[in-house]
C-alpha cells in the first residue's frame, strides 16, 4: 500500500504553484507530487531530495515554481503508520488563488489545532473571540482571489484572539505572594511566561511606585494604606489587566508621614574613605576621586550617578549614598546590577549599623587575601557576631555573597532570633540550606527581604548591589521602628 496514488483533474490546464494536504493520523512519511498536461507525461514538482516530500501530522503545504498542469497526482512512497494514507483536504493553488497570501493563516490554524485548547479553561468572551476568528480565517483561505490585505486582516484577527487566550493562561500564574501588609520593596515581574510582557501601575505611586519600590509609608495615626496595583499583560496587539490590592504597613506612633528617621548619622570623617573598594586601591578621597582601579568614590553625599535612572532601586540607591554606607564609582556609575562580594557587603553593613571598626587580628585561613580597607570592618563584624566564616576556616572575601548569606547577616544585624520551625512558602524552599531557613523566615517576617519573583527566594543566587542597599535600608527602617515601639 505504500505506492498508493491519488489524482485530481482540474478540468483544463492551469498554472499552479502549490499543493496543500491536511493529513489525519495516518499520514504519509514520504510522498511525491507529480503533474501532467496530458495524463501521459509527468513532471515531479520537487526537484531535490529525489522528488520526495517529508510528511507530518496536520497540514503540509508544498510550494514550487509555477507549472502548467491539468492533472495533479499524489504518489505515496512510505506510510507513517500501519494504515493507508488518510487526508481530509487535498488543495491545489495557482495564480488565481495564491497560497503565499494564506500560508501564515494556515500555519497559525495548524498551531492552534495542535494546542488542543479546552474551552473550560478560558473566559466565555475570549473563547468566543477565538472561535469567530477561526471561522473568519477558514472562510478567508477558501475565498478565491484572496487579496493580501484581506489575508493579513484575517491573520491579525486570529493572532490577537490566540494571544488573548495566552494572556489568560499567564494571568492565572501571576501572584505577588504578599502576606499581610508590606514594609519593604515589592518584586513586580516585568516579563511573563509564554512571551508576554507586564507593565504595572499604582494607585499610590508616591508611596509604592510601578517598579514595586516602597518610597514612603503612611503615618502611624493613619493606619495601614491600601494600594491598588494593576498588571497590564500584553502579547502582540492583545492585552488584559489583572488587579491586586495590597496594604502598606503604617509607621509606628502618630508622627508625620514618610520614613522613620534613620538611626544612621553620617560621620563627616567617613567621607574620606567612603564605600567599599572592589578595585583594591585607595577607596577614595574627600573630593570623591577614587585612586584605586575600579574603586568607589567617597566624600560627597550629592547623589549624581549616571546609571541608575529608571532603575527599580533608584530611590534606595540615592538614599544609601546620602547615608554614606556605600558610594558610587569614580566613573560616576553605581553598577546596580553588579554582584556584591562578601567583603563589600560586610563593609556596607558595618557602616550602616555605625559600628566602629576593630583593630583585632583576623585568624581566618585566608586572612592574607583580605584587603586592608576591609579588614577593620570584617573584624568588627566578626566581633559583633554578624559573620562567622566557613567550616574550613576561610572567609572568602571576594566570593559573591549569596541571598541566603545576606539574609543571615541582615537578621543578625537586626538582633532578631532566627525563626526556628517557621514554614517557608517559597516554591524553591527545598533549595534553601537548612542552616539558612530560620534566617530567611525571620527576614521575611520582619519585612526586610522578599523573594525574586515566581514565588522563588533563589537562595544560591548572588545578590546585586541594588539588592544589598535595599535590604540594608529595610534593616535600618526596621531598627528605627523597633526603637520607636520601645519608646512607646
Amino acid at each position: 500500500m505504500d505506492d498508493t496514488w491519488f489524482m485530481v483533474d482540474l478540468g483544463e490546464v492551469k498554472n499552479i504553484d502549490a499543493v496543500s494536504i491536511l493529513w489525519q493520523t495516518a499520514y504519509g512519511s514520504k510522498y511525491r507530487i507529480v503533474v501532467s498536461e496530458d495524463k501521459e507525461n509527468w513532471t515531479n514538482v520537487v526537484k531535490d531530495n529525489n522528488g520526495e516530500i517529508n510528511g507530518k501530522p496536520g497540514r503540509v503545504a508544498t510550494t514550487f515554481q509555477s507549472t502548467p498542469a491539468r492533472y495533479v497526482k499524489f504518489e505515496g512512497v512510505s506510510r507513517a503508520t500501519m494504515f493507508g494514507y488518510s487526508f481530509e483536504e487535498f488543495e491545489v493553488y495557482g495564480e488565481e488563488y495564491k497560497l503565499g497570501n494564506i500560508q501564515p493563516i494556515i500555519d497559525l490554524l495548524t498551531a492552534i489545532e495542535a494546542d488542543k485548547l479546552v474551552e473550560a479553561n478560558y473566559s466565555p468572551e475570549g473563547w468566543a473571540q477565538l472561535q469567530q476568528a477561526m471561522e473568519q480565517a477558514i472562510a478567508a483561505i477558501q475565498t478565491a482571489q484572496l487579496s493580501r490585505p484581506e489575508a493579513e486582516q484575517a491573520y491579525a484577527g486570529l493572532s490577537v484572539a490566540r494571544d488573548r487566550l495566552t494572556i489568560e493562561d499567564v494571568m492565572g500564574l501571576i501572584e505577588l505572594n504578599v502576606n499581610g501588609s508590606i514594609a519593604a520593596n515589592l518584586y513586580l515581574p516585568q516579563k511573563g511566561q509564554l512571551g508576554t510582557r507586564i507593565v504595572w501601575s499604582s494607585s499610590k505611586p508616591d508611596y509604592l511606585n510601578a517598579n514595586g519600590q516602597l518610597l514612603k509609608r503612611p503615618s502611624g495615626g493613619a493606619g495601614d494604606m491600601e494600594v491598588v496595583l494593576i498588571a497590564t499583560i500584553s502579547k502582540g496587539d492583545a492585552s488584559a489587566d489583572k488587579t491586586f490590592k495590597i496594604k502598606i504597613k503604617a509607621l509606628p506612633g502618630s508622627g508625620g508621614g514618610g520614613w522613620v528617621p534613620s538611626p544612621v548619622t553620617p560621620d563627616p570623617e567617613e567621607g574620606q574613605n567612603g564605600g567599599s573598594n572592589p578595585g583594591g586601591g585607595d577607596p577614595g578621597n574627600s573630593n570623591g576621586n577614587g585612586s584605586g582601579n575600579g574603586g568607589e568614590s567617597g566624600g560627597s553625599t550629592t547623589v549624581s550617578l549616571n546609571d541608575i535612572a529608571s532603575h527599580w532601586a533608584e530611590a534606595s540607591i540615592k538614599r544609601a549614598v546620602e547615608l554614606e554606607f556605600v558610594a558610587g564609582y569614580t566613573d560616576g556609575s553605581f553598577k546596580p546590577n553588579k554582584t556584591v562580594s562578601r567583603d563589600e557587603f560586610v563593609v556596607m553593613l558595618v557602616k550602616a549599623l555605625k559600628l566602629q571598626g576593630a583593630d583585632s587580628a583576623l585568624d581566618f585561613a585566608d586572612a592574607g587575601s583580605i584587603q586592608g580597607w576591609a579588614k577593620p570592618y570584617i573584624a568588627k563584624a566578626l566581633e559583633s557576631g554578624l559573620i562567622s566564616g566557613y567550616e574550613d576556616g576561610t572567609f572568602r572575601p571576594k566570593a559573591s555573597i549569596s541571598r541566603a548569606e545576606l539574609a543571615a547577616m541582615i537578621v543578625r544585624g537586626l538582633g532578631l532570633a532566627p525563626a526556628e520551625g517557621s514554614k517557608l512558602s517559597y516554591a524553591d524552599a527545598d533549595r534553601i540550606p537548612a542552616w539558612a531557613k530560620p534566617y530567611v523566615a525571620a527576614a521575611r517576617e520582619a519585612g526586610v527581604m522578599n523573594g525574586r519573583g515566581d514565588n522563588r527566594f533563589a537562595p544560591d543566587a548572588s545578590a546585586t548591589r541594588a539588592e544589598a542597599v535595599t535590604v540594608i535600608l529595610n534593616m535600618i527602617d526596621a531598627l528605627a521602628e523597633l526603637k520607636a515601639q520601645e519608646l512607646n
